[in-house]
């Protein structure tokens, strides 16, 4: 007989992290605080796992401080036990 188990996860998409809107660092940081927020929330939820669809970053090589950034977020995930 087949056995279901019920799961959750936190679906973002098009996160375009690095992104200056309109020239504008604020908006970059802006990105960056979504982000972050986006992370604590899924593991207040303890969520199974993360799906990022779409661009996760702005450009097609992103700076070391916004890659960096991205790092350490999804290295809380993964210690918390929820993978992306």
């Amino acid at each position: 007989m087949l056995s279901l188990k019920a799961f959750s996860f936190v679906h973002a998409a098009d996160l375009h992290l690095g992104y200056s809107q309109y020239g504008l660092e604020a908006r970059r940081e802006d990105f960056d605080k979504v982000f972050q927020e986006l992370v604590e929330r899924t593991i207040e939820l303890r969520a199974d796992f993360m799906v990022i669809a779409g661009d996760l970053f702005q450009q097609p090589r992103p700076s070391n401080t916004t890659l960096e950034s991205v790092i350490q977020h999804f290295r809380r995930l993964r210690d918390a036990g929820i993978p992306v």
